[in-house]
């Protein structure tokens, strides 16, 4: 009965994350693709991916392209 209650919350715990985890993606895209356009010009869609280990740690990989880098020094657009 133990294992099962334990079991259970494990299942309860990893699914709590996985739902946070999307609305924690998108706020991500959102934000870095403001931070990175000040930067840089981003060719399509900018990835956010997020990977939940055996552990329970969550692992993070962010994917884009970017067609032009601003040179250092250059203004800022706003």
């Amino acid at each position: 009965m133990r294992n099962n209650v334990s079991d259970n919350l494990k299942k309860y715990l990893f699914s709590s994350k996985v739902g946070s985890l999307n609305s924690i993606i998108e706020s991500l895209k959102s934000d870095l693709t403001a931070v990175l356009t000040e930067y840089m010009e981003i060719d399509g869609d900018l990835s956010v991916f997020a990977d939940i280990d055996e552990e329970g740690d969550v692992n993070f990989r962010i994917a884009f392209s970017a067609d032009e880098i601003y040179e250092n020094g250059e203004v800022i657009r706003e």
